[in-house]
C-alpha cells in the first residue's frame, strides 16, 4: 500500500474548488417537458430501445415459439421481471401464475396471468437473444454478451481505461463536471475508476471491503484495522494517500 498519514480532514474539498450545486438535467428536455411524462416514458429514456429493436427482438424472433415478439410485449416480459425481482422467498416461479390458494408456506403475492401466460413467459425465456454475433465454433459462455459495448457504447473502454473504471465513467457521464459526490457499495471501490471520475469533475466515495484474504488495492486495511483497535465507539480519523496525484481519504 501507498503509505499516508492520519488526518482529521477541516477542509472540504468541493468548497475549495467553489463547486456548486447544480441540479441535473437532460440534454434534449426540459423540466417543463419531464414534468408531463410518465413513470414509464421517463424509464424509456434512459433505457437502449434502439438495441432492443435492432437486435434483441429480432435474434429472439428467430428462435421463438409462437407469435414473434414485440416491443410491447417485451416491455411487459421486462416489467414482469422486475416485479418477480423485487419479492424475495418464491422458490418456485410457476407460483407467479399458479390458480391455488396463497398460505404461510407457498405463493407468491401477485398473479402474472393478466399480464403474460406462464407458457408464453417460458417461451420468451427460452427464447431470448442479446446478440447478433454468429456463435463460434468453440463453447463461449460469454458469447450473448459479445456486443454488450455496442448495445452501451463506451468510448472510455476504447481509450484503454480498464473495464470496471469504464462502467464507474458510463454510470457517471450525465454528471461528469458537476463536481457531485457518488456514493457507492464496496464492489465499486477501485482506486482508477475513482481517479478517473475525478478527472473529470466527479467525486467518489465507496464502502471498503476486504475481499476474501485482500484488501482492494491500495487501502492498508490491516493498518487501518490495528489503528482502531481499542479506540472508543464512534472515533474518527482518516487516512490521507495520495495516488496518481490525487488525494484519497480512508
Amino acid at each position: 500500500p501507498i503509505a499516508g498519514r492520519w488526518i482529521k480532514p477541516s477542509i472540504c474539498s468541493r468548497r475549495s474548488l467553489n463547486v456548486s450545486n447544480s441540479p441535473g438535467s437532460w440534454r434534449d428536455k426540459t423540466w417543463s417537458e419531464l414534468a408531463d411524462m410518465d413513470e414509464f416514458s421517463l424509464f424509456r429514456l434512459a433505457f437502449p430501445e434502439s438495441f432492443i429493436i435492432e437486435v434483441l427482438i429480432p435474434q429472439t424472433n428467430k428462435n421463438i415459439e409462437g407469435e414473434e415478439l414485440t416491443l410491447s410485449e417485451f416491455y411487459v416480459w421486462l416489467g414482469v421481471n422486475f416485479l418477480i425481482g423485487c419479492c424475495e422467498g418464491i422458490v418456485d416461479r410457476r407460483d407467479w401464475w399458479s390458480t391455488d390458494p396463497v398460505t404461510d408456506f407457498k405463493g407468491a403475492p401477485y398473479r402474472m396471468s393478466k399480464y403474460i401466460s406462464g407458457n408464453r413467459y417460458d417461451a420468451i425465456n427460452a427464447a431470448m437473444r442479446f446478440t447478433d454475433e454468429e456463435a463460434p465454433d468453440f463453447e463461449d459462455k460469454f458469447h450473448e454478451k459479445a456486443n454488450g459495448e455496442w448495445a452501451f457504447p463506451c468510448e472510455f473502454e476504447r481509450a484503454g481505461i480498464s473495464k470496471t473504471a469504464a462502467l464507474m465513467l458510463r454510470m457517471t457521464k450525465p454528471i461528469h463536471g458537476k463536481g457531485k459526490v457518488v456514493t457507492m457499495d464496496s464492489g465499486f471501490c477501485v482506486a482508477a475508476g475513482i481517479i478517473e471520475m475525478h478527472k473529470r469533475g466527479v467525486f467518489g466515495q465507496a464502502l471498503i471491503k476486504k475481499r476474501s484474504r485482500y484488501w482492494p488495492k491500495y487501502v492498508p486495511g490491516n493498518e487501518i484495522d490495528n489503528y482502531f483497535a481499542g479506540k472508543e465507539l464512534g472515533e474518527t480519523m482518516s487516512y490521507e494517500q495520495e495516488v496518481d496525484g490525487v488525494k484519497f481519504l480512508r
